[in-house]
């Protein structure tokens, strides 16, 4: 019960309430339009705002918790087949990139290098999931 007061007192006194959001944006725009159109307070107030608006601070950019590892990096064998990262042999490579273009040329098929690449690579999925 003691948080529930607190929590009642803060809204009673806090002068940032929904209630006042109109007044204080145009409190703000006046404000910024003519500094002395406010009271000193509020022009210290809207000072304070504003004087490292546009520096962000080291705490700023990121929250306090944030993590250093964060978002992880994944390093595994369906990961980089499914972003297509796969690290073929060359030679495997190369062989089969050969294949594939003879074969295509005995159907009179002509195949673009982007269709050849993903065909080696589908190849060379297939034989390190067949064993």
């Amino acid at each position: 019960m003691n948080e529930q007061s607190s929590n009642e007192f803060f809204h009673g006194s806090s002068f940032m309430q929904g209630q006042n959001a109109e007044y204080l944006e145009n409190l703000r725009l006046n404000f910024k339009e003519n500094q002395n159109s406010v009271d000193s307070a509020w022009q210290a107030f809207f000072q304070s705002l504003e004087s490292n608006a546009g520096e962000p601070s080291e705490n700023s950019v990121k929250p306090s918790w944030t993590r250093q590892d964060w978002p992880q990096q994944p390093n595994d064998e369906l990961t980089t087949a499914l972003m297509n990262e796969w690290n073929t042999d060359s030679e495997f490579a190369i062989r089969a990139g050969q294949e594939i273009n003879a074969k295509a040329n005995e159907a009179n098929i002509t195949l673009s290098n982007d269709a050849v690449e993903r065909a080696v690579l589908a190849l060379w999925q297939i034989s390190i999931l067949s064993g």
